[in-house]
């Protein structure tokens, strides 16, 4: 106020601009207080400032220590587990009834395939990853439950239709006490014996079991091949015929030599040094 009375306009306006201010900051403050109790996030606000501030200087302790004190992390990780991230154990289970369903409103994740889901590749149980490309594209990956010979699938969901699943696993080559075994992922199964000696059967056939080492579903043909060397000398064996039996080709065959027109065998006869190939499905 002017010293004749009168008020100066001056500092009445600064007055009044002083106060303006100060109300803005308490209303910032309260909205801001509001927007924290309303969606539980700091935001870009004061208080996340005055919160890192006080770490800083070592009030609350270590940023750790401050996740660990509101559980942060079994807070997150009880979320992502329900997508089978981080989790230990058996998956979450796929949330359709078949492997074919639209899975556009499924969340990207780690899931498992019960023997109750319809649609799995090869019909085995097995664990499974989607994941979106963008929306309504997604790209799946089955890897089955088989101790003996898993294998691993993909197909892509693309324009509200399903791929046909695409297989990809190398064959596989192992041996054990009765042979040789290659399998493919198409189920084709080949078999290849050790060296096989022939004994006498009766006076018109030689022949030995092969116990197959792992069992066909079906054994399409049974091979056997004759080292020409160790049969050399003796014209008998030279002139017999090979043969394999696919009949009881499930676990097991029969290999024998059948005498030629006309020749018969003895009892102490053995062809030597024989193999065996079968091949079919398992």
């Amino acid at each position: 106020m002017a010293n004749d009375g009168t008020v100066d306009q001056q500092q009445l306006q600064e007055t009044i601009n002083e106060a303006y201010q100060t109300v803005s900051q308490m209303v910032s403050k309260i909205l801001s207080a509001a927007q924290v109790a309303d969606d539980r996030t700091l935001g870009d606000l004061s208080l996340y400032s005055t919160i890192e501030a006080a770490i800083n200087a070592g009030q609350l302790g270590s940023p750790a220590a401050v996740r660990d004190g509101i559980g942060f992390s079994n807070a997150t990780l009880s979320e992502i587990v329900k997508f089978g991230l981080g989790n230990k154990g058996a998956q979450p289970t796929w949330p359709k009834n078949s492997m074919d369903d639209d899975p556009t409103d499924i969340s990207a994740g780690g899931y498992r395939a019960t023997s109750n889901i319809a649609g799995r590749p090869g019909g085995v149980s097995g664990t499974l990853y989607i994941s979106g490309y963008n929306s309504g594209v997604a790209n799946l990956l089955y890897l089955e439950n088989d101790d003996d010979d898993p294998r691993a699938w993909n197909r892509s969901f693309v324009n509200g239709d399903w791929s046909e699943w695409k297989l990809f696993s190398p064959p596989k080559v192992y041996k054990n006490a009765n042979g040789w075994i290659l399998r493919f992922p198409n189920r084709i199964q080949v078999c290849i014996s050790f060296l096989l000696t022939l004994t006498f059967d009766n006076s018109n056939r030689l022949g030995t079991d092969w116990t197959l080492p792992a069992e066909f579903e079906k054994c399409f043909v049974v091979l056997p091949a004759a080292d020409w060397g160790a049969i050399a000398s003796s014209a008998r064996m030279y002139r017999a015929t090979l043969r394999g039996d696919t009949s009881q080709a499930g676990s097991g065959t029969r290999i024998a030599a059948w005498s030629g027109y006309g020749e018969t065998f003895e009892t102490d006869d053995t062809y030597p040094d024989c193999r065996a190939v079968a091949i079919g499905v398992y």
